[in-house]
């Protein structure tokens, strides 16, 4: 489906299996490590399994194989040289089918494996996202479609009053709807352009690159591996892009670097120690002058370390608070409620203003695809 989309021209012969999976493998990878961490698979097993049924080779795409996939909604004259718009229409239901069902099965699994809602509904939005820029490249379907879809089509028959559906189960399913919806349908949080020295902009990315991606307590017990004990007793760089992630870099890193140049939703510094048998973090700040974000930006810092999970404090341990001058337009640290420039003397306003310029139209289309 999603290689046929991807060649615009939705002609089944265009499109390769295995040249889009190829050049989409980081997608790939992401999207079943979150699906093994969110229902508690082994990693290797898993792959070895899905190598196995071939879901990773190429094989030839054809019309009856997307009328089955579609449920025969198309009709059976679909299977002999269907037309550029009936491919298209049958790839769209194949996406609707697919992905709701898709949704239906991780919802259950992570049940069963004990995953909640309250930790497991950001690994799913995760998971979908991913998964409907691989279904299809276009962004004609996003998150919140498939989520209203699998409600319509699974839940009623789960949890109307004479269901035989068991009271756990219902009720695991209706936690999941409800932080499924709240995470979805929420408004767009704000995003923060990079506000520092133009030229860091430039060469941070290209010659460190992007921080480590940490999306899983695997992700973080191998990067915590590479570090030493000096490392670790010293703060690290981090970010949250603008899909919610956790990068991570060295303390002396640029935010900006860190961030691979793109704009985020939270940025600072960030330090672990490990309690017992686990990794949790003891301080966390939104200390970034590369970016400037505000107190605000908390719930998203707190949400990208909920997915993996790490334990955290309830808020910034070290609280920094970012201004722009009106009058001179000098970037200002407030220090004890003096809402006052230090370059020139005028008045600060009380509501955070570094970047006039706000990105929320971007992240809206990244969260509803509305």
């Amino acid at each position: 489906m999603g290689a046929v989309n991807a060649t615009g021209t939705w002609v089944p012969a265009d499109a390769s299996v295995g040249a889009f999976l190829e050049s989409r493998r980081q997608e790939w990878d992401r999207l079943f490590a979150a699906v093994c961490a969110l229902c508690a698979f082994d990693g290797d097993e898993a792959r070895a399994e899905a190598d196995k049924l071939g879901y990773f080779r190429d094989y030839e795409l054809s019309p009856p194989i997307l009328v089955l996939w579609s449920a025969g909604v198309t009709g059976v004259e679909s299977l002999r040289d269907p037309s550029p718009s009936t491919v298209r229409r049958m790839c769209r239901m194949v996406a609707d089918l697919q992905l709701s069902e898709f949704l239906d099965m991780l919802v259950a699994v992570a049940l069963d494996a004990g995953t909640d809602a309250a930790r497991g509904a950001p690994q799913v939005t995760e998971i979908l996202t991913i998964a409907c820029a691989l279904a299809d490249p276009t962004g004609d379907i996003a998150p919140s479609h498939v989520h209203r879809m699998w409600r319509v089509a699974h839940l009623p028959s789960m949890l109307r009053p004479d269901s035989p559906t068991p009271d756990r189960i219902r009720a695991g399913f209706r936690s999941y709807d409800e932080a499924l919806e709240d995470l979805l349908t929420r408004p767009p949080e704000r995003g923060y352009r990079y506000v520092g020295p133009a030229e860091l902009a430039v060469m941070s990315p290209q010659s460190t690159g992007a921080g480590a991606l940490i999306t899983s307590a695997s992700d973080f017990s191998t990067w915590v591996g590479r570090q030493s004990p000096a490392e670790l007793a010293e703060p690290f760089t981090y970010v949250v892009d603008l899909d919610g992630r956790l990068r991570l870099a060295p303390r002396r890193s640029e935010h900006v670097a860190c961030a691979g140049g793109a704009a985020v939703l939270g940025a600072g510094e960030i330090t672990f120690v490990r309690e017992a048998d686990r990794w949790t973090v003891s301080e966390v700040s939104n200390q970034s002058t590369g970016y400037c974000p505000d107190l605000t930006s908390w719930p998203a810092v707190a949400r990208a370390l909920d997915r993996i999970p790490l334990g955290h404090p309830s808020g910034f341990t070290y609280e920094v608070v970012f201004r722009r001058c009106p009058r001179c337009a000098e970037h200002n640290i407030v220090r004890e409620a003096d809402f006052v420039c230090v370059f020139c003397g005028s008045e600060l306003p009380t509501t955070w203003n570094v970047d006039a310029s706000r990105i929320e139209a971007d992240l809206r289309s990244r969260s509803h695809g509305d």
